[in-house]
């Protein structure tokens, strides 16, 4: 009776174990090394806050998600919320959660109030881009409405727009060290009115269900 519990601890362990992490419990818990819970600002089913600034993590790319959790771990992309929780995440975490949030669809989306002619100006420069400033169309990235193109390239279509802004400041700055091939030489030619027509145009646009994330 003794072998049989013993052998039945050790197989439950040794199950746990291949199952990897639980990233469903870590997105309300947190771990035991410090990374707090992801719903706490991302809302249970990855949905973000809008009101607050933070994105919705449901439906992007698992590959996407891993790197910007690695670039946070690695002081690459610094944030002073993300960048300890990151470091308090393994490597199988990181992956799990990705995984877990590219699973979720996003069921809920009120567009907010946004001025008519920023949005307007938003559009044109995320549809053709504006070659006196020297920007290509966001829309040959990300691809149409910001819907999100391969596996590194996100949606951006109903992100927050102060989120949105935040980041395209962060590189303009040089404050965000990565995608900086892609995104440095677009941000820095950006002035900040272009900044937020855009972040205001992509934060109304209703984000899609099946975004196009298969390999060229």
């Amino acid at each position: 009776m003794k072998k049989i519990l013993f052998y039945s601890i050790i197989f439950s362990f040794l199950f746990a174990y291949a199952q990897g992490p639980d990233a469903i419990a870590i997105t309300k818990q947190g771990n035991a090394r410090g990374a707090v819970a992801c719903m706490t600002c991302h809302g249970s089913q990855g949905e973000g806050m809008a009101a607050a600034g933070f994105p919705y993590l449901a439906q992007l790319p698992a590959a996407y998600i891993t790197e910007q959790l690695k670039d946070y771990a690695d002081d690459v992309r610094v944030n002073s919320v993300m960048g300890p929780i990151a470091k308090a995440l393994s490597v199988e975490e990181r992956t799990a959660l990705a995984e877990y949030y590219s699973s979720l669809k996003l069921t809920k989306f009120k567009a907010p109030k946004g001025h008519v002619n920023l949005i307007a100006q938003g559009k044109k420069l995320a549809t053709v881009g504006d070659q006196k400033l020297q920007v290509q169309a966001c829309a040959n990235c990300h691809g149409p409405g910001g819907s999100g193109h391969y596996m590194y390239i996100p949606s951006l279509a109903g992100q927050p727009a102060a989120y949105i802004e935040s980041q395209l400041l962060a590189w303009k700055k040089g404050e965000r060290k990565n995608s900086v091939n892609q995104m440095l030489p677009v941000a820095k030619n950006l002035d900040e009115k272009s900044i937020k027509a855009l972040s205001e145009f992509f934060a109304q646009i209703h984000p899609v269900t099946d975004p196009i994330f298969s390999q060229p």
